[in-house]
């Protein structure tokens, strides 16, 4: 990871922490699993709750609703957390599905990528819909997208988004 810093050498809580892929999605762990984390408490009990709860409705026109920092971007009857980075980095949690997905689809030298994020949902909600949702075995150790079978399987979403590279689905 990079946190950039201030001015006066703080670290910039506003902004400016880059994740790749595994790390984003151990926040996303880290929220289904309420805050505990190798069965460790690391957040207050009931706070993931609280802070993805619709907090204030219809913020925009998609009808998007807001936590504490986390989006609700719901399809339906399908709840997903959003954490919603800079340049395109997207952490998707779907807690009735137990499943995480990330992206980062910033290019460094050319801006952010768009047209990512609602492919990205649509290709998740469409797996999780048919039944074919990547699996992987040991979700603390967080790897590339695989079947049931354990064979990498990125089709589902890289072909949902074109050019930006898909990180990251996880499911218990």
């Amino acid at each position: 990871y990079h946190w950039k810093v201030t001015d006066a050498g703080l670290p910039d809580g506003e902004g400016g922490l880059y994740l790749d892929g595994p790390d984003l999605a151990r926040i996303g762990l880290l929220a289904l699993r309420d805050g505990m984390w190798s069965g460790r408490r690391v957040l207050p009990e009931g706070w993931v709750a609280q802070a993805t709860a619709r907090q204030v409705e219809q913020v925009n026109t998609a009808g998007w609703g807001y936590g504490f920092q986390w989006w609700r971007l719901d399809r339906g009857e399908t709840i997903i957390w959003a954490g919603l980075g800079f340049g395109g980095q997207f952490l998707l949690v779907f807690p009735q599905h137990d499943v995480v997905a990330v992206a980062n689809s910033w290019n460094l030298f050319g801006g952010s990528q768009s047209g990512v994020l609602g492919p990205l949902i649509a290709a998740v909600v469409a797996s999780l819909e048919s039944g074919v949702a990547c699996r992987a075995s040991r979700p603390e150790r967080i790897g590339a997208a695989s079947t049931a079978s354990g064979i990498p399987n990125p089709s589902v979403i890289s072909s949902a988004i074109g050019r930006s590279s898909w990180q990251h689905l996880l499911a218990r």
